[in-house]
C-alpha cells in the first residue's frame, strides 16, 4: 500500500494471521472485527485527515462499517463479503437492517459479492447478480465500477469481479468536483470515492488509485442506463457521453463478445442432431479469398438455427483441398461431428464441385468416414438467379448511361454543380450512384436514378456543351423503361432469396413467382 494518492481501502478477504492483519505500517488504522477468528472484511485509513469511528454494532466478521468525517463532510464506508455458499437472500436482509440507520445518500460500499452481473461487467448474470442489482437499485445506489476483470484467476477459472457502488449525494458531489477546475483546499473537499482493486497485502497490489478521487468518466452514462433516476439526479451525466473509450478497451470489449458468442455456438453445436452446411467463397480488395461458413441445425426438441460457423483467409491457393481443411478445422474447433451433416450447398465453382479433389467430394468422404450418410449436394440459388441476370446484354443501354455518370462524378467541380442545380430545381433525389460490375442491384440503382433524373441530366450536359443524343431517341428510351422495370423486379428477387430462415420451398416458390404475387 505504497502509493501516495491511496486514502484508504474497502477490503474482502484480506490475509490474516492470529486474527490480526500483517505487512502494514502502523500509521495504517485498520478497523475489523478483532473478536472473530475468521476474518473477511476490513477497512485501512491511510489518511490523519480523515476522522473515523468504527461501529461495532453492524461489524462482524464479514463486514465492517465505519463513519468518516473529514472538513463538513461526513459519510459511511462499508465493507461487505458474501458467503458463495450462503443463501444471497439472508446476506440482503442482514444488508438491509443496517442500512435502515444508514443515511444511504452518503454511502461507499465495496464488496466480494461472489455473483456475477453483466452490469459490472461480468460476461453474463447469474441468479445471485440479478438478485444483488435488483438490491441496489431499489436502495438508489450507483455501481461505479469501472471495466476491470478480477484481481485473482483461479486455475480452474476466473474469480468474481468485485463491486463498489455509491450514494447519490457523493456521486453528485463527484461529477459537480469534475466540472471545476480551480483546487480545492483538502479541508474542504467532499469526500469522492473510487473503484480501487482488491488489496492483497502480501505482494505489490496490481492495482492502486485513491478512493477518495473518482474516476467516473465511463460509468455515469452506463449507470444511467442502469437506473432511470440517475438521469434526473445528476443532469450532467451528459457530459460524459462524449468521453470515447480507449483502443484497448474497445478490443477487449470486442475480443469478450467474439469469445462469449463462440463458447455459445460450441454449447448449441453440443445439442444438435443434424446440421447442414453453407460455403460461399469470395476475394476481398487484398485478393486474399474468404471462406464464409454457415450452419443451420436441428437439435432434439426440433428447434432450427442458423449461424454464421466461421470465416476462413485462405492467403495461398484457394483449391477445394484449402478450403476442405479451413471447413474441418472449423467442424472440430465448434463441436460437431462430420457423420450429423446431412447438406451442403456451395456456389458451384470447380474447386467446389471437383468430383475428386473439390470440397464436396472431400466433404462427402469426411462424412462416409465417420459413419455418416453421403450429404446432400445444392448449388446456391442466389448465385443461379445472378448468372441468368448476367446472360441479358443491356450494354446498349447501361455503357451511355454508365459514361454519363462518369463524366458528372469523375471531377469535383461537375459532382458539385450538378447537385447544385437539382436542390436548386427542389428535386428530392440530389445525387448519382456509382455503379460496380460486380453487384447487379448498383446496375438496377444507376439504371432508375438515370431514368428518375432524365430531364436534368439532359438539361445539365446541354449546358456544359457534351449533349446526349440517346435522350431524343425513343427507342433507346423505351428500352431504358425495360431495363429500369426489368433490374427493380430481379433486386427484389434477390433480396427475398436472402436472410434467415429461407427454406427450399420458399427458395423455389420465388424463382417460379418472380413477382411474388398470389
Amino acid at each position: 500500500m505504497k502509493a501516495d494518492n491511496i486514502d484508504c481501502a474497502l477490503v474482502q478477504e484480506p490475509h490474516s494471521y492470529r486474527s490480526s492483519l500483517p505487512s502494514y505500517p502502523s500509521t495504517y488504522r485498520l478497523f475489523y472485527d478483532p473478536n472473530s477468528d475468521i476474518i473477511k472484511a476490513a477497512i485501512i485509513v491511510r489518511s490523519r485527515h480523515l476522522s473515523t469511528f468504527i461501529d461495532y454494532k453492524n461489524t462482524d466478521y464479514s463486514m465492517v462499517t465505519l463513519e468518516v468525517i473529514t472538513g463538513s463532510t461526513a459519510f459511511t464506508l462499508f465493507s461487505y463479503y458474501f458467503e458463495p455458499s450462503k443463501n444471497i437472500d439472508s446476506d440482503l436482509h442482514k444488508i438491509s437492517q443496517v442500512f435502515s440507520s444508514k443515511n444511504l445518500n452518503r454511502l461507499v460500499w465495496s464488496m466480494d459479492s461472489n455473483s456475477k452481473s453483466e452490469l459490472w461487467f461480468s460476461l453474463y448474470s447469474d441468479a445471485r447478480g440479478d438478485k444483488l442489482s435488483e438490491f441496489i437499485s431499489a436502495n438508489n445506489l450507483f455501481i461505479i465500477n469501472e471495466e476491470c476483470g478480477p484481481t485473482f484467476r483461479a486455475t480452474q477459472g476466473t474469480s468474481h469481479i468485485d463491486i463498489t457502488v455509491v450514494g447519490s449525494d457523493l456521486l453528485e458531489d463527484n461529477l459537480n468536483r469534475r466540472q471545476e477546475e480551480e483546487p480545492m483546499d483538502w479541508e474542504d473537499a467532499p469526500f469522492l470515492p473510487e473503484v480501487s482493486a482488491p488489496f492483497v497485502p502480501s505482494r505489490p497490489p496490481r492495482k492502486m488509485r485513491s478512493i477518495i478521487s473518482v474516476q467516473v468518466s465511463e460509468t455515469p452514462s452506463l449507470s444511467a442506463n442502469r437506473f432511470p433516476n440517475m438521469r434526473a439526479l445528476v443532469p450532467k451525466v451528459n457530459l460524459f457521453k462524449s468521453v470515447s473509450l480507449s483502443a484497448n478497451t474497445v478490443a477487449r470489449r470486442v475480443q469478450d463478445i467474439a469469445e462469449n458468442i463462440s463458447s455459445q455456438l460450441c454449447d448449441k453445436n453440443g445439442h444438435h442432431e443434424w446440421f447442414s452446411l453453407a460455403l460461399d467463397e469470395s476475394t476481398d480488395v487484398s485478393d486474399t479469398a474468404q471462406v464464409l461458413i454457415f450452419i443451420r441445425g436441428v437439435d432434439k426438441s426440433y428447434e432450427v438455427y442458423e449461424e454464421l460457423l466461421d470465416i476462413d483467409s485462405i492467403h495461398g491457393t484457394a483449391t477445394g483441398a484449402d478450403i476442405f481443411k479451413g471447413v474441418e478445422n472449423a467442424i472440430n474447433k465448434k463441436n460437431l461431428r462430420w457423420r450429423n451433416l446431412k447438406s451442403i450447398t456451395t456456389d458451384g465453382g470447380k474447386n467446389m464441385c471437383g468430383k475428386n479433389k473439390g470440397v464436396v467430394a472431400l466433404v462427402s468422404k469426411a462424412v462416409e468416414n465417420d459413419g455418416g450418410s453421403k450429404p446432400l449436394v445444392l448449388h446456391c440459388i442466389i448465385h443461379q438467379q445472378s448468372l441468368c441476370g448476367k446472360c441479358l446484354d443491356m450494354s446498349e443501354v447501361l455503357k451511355p448511361v454508365i459514361s454519363v455518370f462518369n463524366f458528372i462524378r469523375s471531377t469535383g467541380l461537375n459532382h458539385r454543380q450538378f447537385r447544385e442545380f437539382i436542390e436548386e430545381i427542389g428535386e428530392n433525389v440530389c445525387d448519382l450512384p456509382y455503379h460496380t460490375v460486380v453487384r447487379w442491384l448498383s446496375c438496377g440503382k444507376v439504371l432508375e436514378r438515370f431514368f428518375e433524373l432524365r430531364a436534368e441530366i439532359e438539361i445539365f450536359l446541354n449546358v456544359k456543351q457534351r449533349p446526349f443524343a440517346d435522350l431524343e431517341n425513343s427507342e433507346w428510351m423505351w428500352k431504358l423503361a425495360f431495363y429500369v422495370d426489368l433490374t427493380n423486379h430481379t433486386n427484389e428477387l434477390n433480396l427475398r432469396l436472402q436472410g434467415e430462415n429461407q427454406l427450399l420451398p420458399d427458395l423455389y416458390t420465388n424463382i417460379s413467382n418472380p413477382s411474388g404475387r398470389k
